[in-house]
């Protein structure tokens, strides 16, 4: 039995798996997954199966250059399909609250899609945070409305106004937020939702 990934086989000899390496690969480090996320902030704990160097790197998405480490922070770029949906679905002008926004590619790909919003990240993990502001230097050229990042918890954050839009990209205790995202959403958003529940 073998696999073929652009080059990268292996065969099993038993329960081994022996790899064929071309000297010629388009990545230079092999991750295995360990376990499953856990935690607040969706970590999973990975060991270095082929490769060198540290885990830090650049994944690009939609024109975007997005830094970060997979072993230190939660991304999927499997929900890029979703990102730009979420762009398509919001507004020129609008105010966005981004609610656990990680390392910003919620934000970011909506502020690179959208004119003139007010685009701001909620995310208490200290670590995405800092690659937030990373990613937003990095990208601030492509962007075409305001993004801004806040480090904290999203139910203690205060004094930021009321917003047209909330995205919360958040895989599981979504109910355990909605009446933060109430708290901070104005009429045009409240009358959206009742509409959309009422269809």
């Amino acid at each position: 039995m073998g696999i073929d990934h652009r080059g990268f086989t292996y065969y099993l000899v038993g329960d081994i798996a022996i790899a064929k390496v071309p000297e010629s690969i388009p990545f230079r480090l092999v991750l295995v997954e360990r376990g499953k996320r856990v935690g607040e902030f969706r970590r999973r704990e990975y060991e270095i199966a082929f490769g060198y160097g540290m885990t830090e790197t650049i994944h690009r998405e939609h024109g975007l250059r997005l830094k970060l480490d997979p072993t230190e922070v939660f991304f999927d770029p499997k929900l890029s399909r979703e990102r730009r949906k979420i762009a398509e679905l919001s507004s020129d002008g609008e105010r966005i609250l981004v609610m656990f926004s990680g390392i910003g590619p919620y934000p970011l790909v909506i502020g690179k899609f959208r004119k003139g919003c007010e685009i701001l990240g909620i995310e208490a993990n200290e670590i995405a945070y800092r690659y937030s502001l990373e990613n937003l230097e990095i990208n601030k050229k492509l962007l075409k409305s305001k993004v801004k990042f806040v480090l904290g918890d999203v139910r203690e954050v205060h004094g930021i106004g009321e917003f047209d839009r909330i995205v919360m990209p958040r895989p599981r205790g979504k109910e355990d937020f909605l009446e933060v995202a109430l708290r901070f959403s104005s009429e045009k958003w409240r009358n959206r939702a009742q509409e959309e529940r009422t269809h």
